[in-house]
């Protein structure tokens, strides 16, 4: 039990919310691309105050937590720099499917965050925030002051990344639809492969397919991964003379977790029925 004064210490979680975030990895980009730079550096290129400035550490410290930046070395001679993710974010055009999952992946990234989503869901199945503010004092040992700043950065940050659950009947109903679509296109044309893999309990079907808008090169990857659940979840890639072969898509669906996604996919389920009851 603490004492009588004794400052209560929250729970680590991020400095700001994600949409600060990112605009602190652009302008660490624009400094130093993607060297190392020492901390003391970019802090003051970031304007706070002093090279050793409290809040200028919390930032660093946000931005380690979403998984933007790695840190090398120590005190004096601490240095930071821009993770993979952080530069294909940086890189990656808005509004397309691969750059919504990696602003998804930064969002999830620090512990807190993830525990909030996984116990509230999206923020139209929030309870009241005096009732979440009750759990993070009690439960989570906020310290009481805390609360009402982390529960604002983490809605910012929900909305920015725009997590919420996928319409599972309808989403699985247009991948199929989809799918059927690609299907007839790939038996009306010659040299056309279809590769099959496995990945954990989901059964992965890749078709590559050609696009020729305008006369360009391009092709399109839909990888269609059907689940236990009845859930179906689509991979797609496309860009101007992109050469998707076998080997390249097998790159792009080795890495992928399905057991996590299985997982997510299960909660985002769960939401949906218990908001239709």
């Amino acid at each position: 039990m603490s004492g009588p004064g004794k400052r209560i210490r929250s729970p680590s979680y991020p400095y700001f919310d994600l949409e600060t975030a990112v605009t602190r990895i652009r302008q660490l980009y624009d400094f130093a691309k993607r060297s190392e730079v020492l901390v003391s550096d970019m802090i003051t290129e970031w304007g706070y105050k002093t090279p050793t400035s409290t809040n200028g550490m919390k930032a660093v410290a946000a931005l380690k937590g979403y998984n933007l930046i790695d840190n090398f070395g120590k005190k004096d001679n601490r240095k930071i720099a821009l993770t993979e993710l952080a530069y294909r974010i940086i890189h990656t055009a808005q509004g397309t499917a691969v750059r919504n999952a990696l602003i998804r992946e930064a969002a999830l990234s620090p512990p807190m965050y993830s525990y909030m989503w996984n116990k509230y869901g999206p923020l139209e199945d929030m309870p009241k925030d005096e009732a979440i503010k009750s759990h993070l004092i009690i439960d989570k040992k906020f310290n009481e002051t805390a609360v009402a700043g982390f529960l604002n950065d983490y809605k910012s940050t929900v909305e920015y990344a725009d997590l919420k659950p996928i319409d599972n009947d309808n989403a699985a109903e247009d991948f199929r639809d989809e799918n059927e679509a690609i299907d007839e296109s790939s038996s009306n044309s010659s040299g056309r492969t279809d590769a099959h893999a496995k990945a954990s309990n989901a059964e992965v079907n890749i078709q590559p397919a050609e696009a020729n808008a305008r006369g360009s090169i391009a092709k399109e990857l839909c990888s269609m991964l059907s689940f236990s659940t009845g859930l179906t979840y689509k991979v797609q890639i496309s860009g101007d003379g992109a050469d998707i072969g076998d080997k390249t898509i097998q790159e792009l669906i080795d890495p992928l977790d399905i057991d996590d996604l299985v997982a997510q996919l299960n909660r985002m389920k769960a939401s949906a029925e218990r908001r239709n009851k």
